[in-house]
């Protein structure tokens, strides 16, 4: 049963049937301008990105992966019919070189997960949803000051713990060197113990001890290269943004009705703060969208599309 699963999902993943979706997707607006984004998760980040800067009718398809967006746009600018087809593609920059191409926005970051760790996104959140808009509250801005230093010194403290560390630097040594891996989450995973970031736990799965042995020497060289320099020296935007998003929702469940973090802030300044929704931290990627950052690099490449499609109308 596990054979076939996997064998359909391999199906699944062929460009055949990523290029059949396309065009069933394309039929809904087959005169927009398409935009082709990675996971089904992706949306929820780009597409008020997308309302708010682009003033072109649009159309957005989800492929599943990097890999898949950049396939696709192969196939299409070598198809008889669709070459013509007005196509944007974005991707993650993960742990590899950034793609350059006028076509493709590619995240500064690992991910786009990682815009949602900005302290930026904090401040927004919390005046947001915790009542801090109002002018007349009584230390209004020392509270907001608080909790940002708070956030970004718990940040500092995830970054810095030696097991997130570690299984971000076996991960870009994986992509550093090339190693064929059927997923990096049989090499190791991250799982946060009872919600305490004091008792973070990595997990090494099935094919970390061949990788360990078949890599040791090559490994060590690794860590004292110029690439895991640059890794460890900006974790917020280098670090995989999965593992960075337990962090975020570990974060949001203090300033619940019974979080420490909300408790600490009623005893300092006699303030009820808290998130009013509680289930914030669930489902994170839907409800921290519209307060995640937006890089200026994506701004000008929207900014882009519109000249580009505009300059061709008026044409």
């Amino acid at each position: 049963m596990t054979n076939r699963k996997e064998k359909m999902k391999d199906f699944k993943d062929e460009m055949s049937v990523i290029f059949r979706d396309y065009l069933k997707n394309r039929r809904i607006k087959k005169n927009a301008v398409q935009l082709i984004v990675e996971g089904k998760d992706d949306p929820k980040y780009y597409i008020s990105r997308f309302n708010n800067l682009l003033n072109i009718d649009w159309n957005i398809t989800s492929v599943g992966g990097k890999k898949n967006v950049i396939s696709l746009k192969e196939t299409l600018e070598r198809h008889r019919l669709y070459k013509k087809d007005k196509c944007y593609y974005f991707v993650d920059k993960d742990f590899d070189t950034p793609v350059i191409d006028k076509s493709i926005y590619c995240t500064p970051t690992y991910s786009i997960e990682n815009f949602y760790l900005f302290p930026t996104t904090i401040k927004d959140l919390i005046i947001a949803e915790c009542g801090l808009s109002n002018p007349n509250l009584e230390n209004r801005h020392q509270i907001i000051e608080y909790i940002i230093k708070d956030y970004e010194n718990n940040l500092d403290y995830f970054h810095k713990n030696k097991k997130i560390i570690k299984i971000n630097t076996v991960f870009k040594f994986i992509r550093f060197k090339k190693i064929e891996i059927s997923s990096l989450e049989k090499i190791l995973k991250i799982e946060f113990k009872a919600n305490n970031l004091q008792n973070i736990k990595l997990k090494h799965q099935s094919e970390y001890k061949v990788l360990r042995t078949q890599n040791f020497s090559e490994f060590r060289s690794f860590i004292r290269s110029t690439e895991y320099t640059n890794l460890t020296s900006n974790p917020l935007v280098n670090f995989r943004g999965k593992q960075q998003i337990l962090f975020l929702k570990w974060y949001l469940k203090r300033l619940y009705d019974n979080g420490d973090l909300a408790e600490k802030i009623f005893h300092k300044y006699q303030i009820k703060v808290r998130l009013e929704n509680p289930s914030m931290a669930d489902k994170v990627l839907s409800n921290l969208s519209s307060y995640a950052h937006t890089p200026l690099c994506l701004k000008n490449f929207l900014v882009e599309i519109n000249n580009e499609c505009n300059k061709n109308i008026a044409a």
